[in-house]
């Protein structure tokens, strides 16, 4: 299934229900709780609770632009092949890597203590959430951060959304 308007890179911002994205979501006032980084024209790149995963596009709802809200880095801000070596990155170094359910620990005291924007988020060494996949490819690539008084390894999904380097992107037009 080819969505028209949808390229390597894009980003899917999601409206979820479960438990880490409603914690994210209430915790950033924010809408999104979830992000998917497309792979190409049938696989985005996703980090679950199983694990960083390529799951299949059919299953977003792309149409529902109240539960998906696709972003893409303006080109102003990034070179297409770091994009591109940074979408490489994630596909060929990430799947298969844990959840990173330490993080999500460390993530709830960090907001609750207001120490998010303040120093960066250790985690577990090589397990990862859905936004650090996307962060920590960019930049490992490139030395890309999405906001500059946001550390990489703290940024979520709102942080996405609300950066000045991406667009909303309309599918279809």
């Amino acid at each position: 299934m080819t969505i028209e308007g949808l390229r390597r890179g894009d980003m899917l911002l999601c409206h979820n229900h479960g438990a880490v994205p409603w914690m994210i979501q209430h915790i950033e006032h924010s809408p999104w709780g979830h992000v998917a980084w497309v792979y190409d024209e049938h696989f985005a790149i996703e980090a679950l609770s199983q694990g960083v995963v390529m799951s299949p596009l059919h299953t977003f709802k792309l149409t529902n632009p109240d539960r998906i809200q696709v972003v893409r880095i303006r080109p102003e801000f990034i070179r297409p092949q770091h994009l591109d070596a940074a979408v490489e990155l994630a596909a060929y170094k990430f799947v298969g890597e844990p959840y990173d359910w330490r993080l999500i620990a460390e993530l709830g005291l960090y907001w609750a203590c207001h120490w998010r924007h303040s120093r960066p988020i250790r985690g577990g060494d090589n397990a990862l959430i859905c936004s650090e996949v996307v962060a920590r490819a960019l930049h490992d690539t490139c030395g890309f951060q999405f906001r500059p008084e946001v550390p990489w390894q703290n940024t979520s999904p709102s942080d996405i959304a609300k950066s000045e380097k991406v667009i909303k992107v309309v599918l279809g037009g």
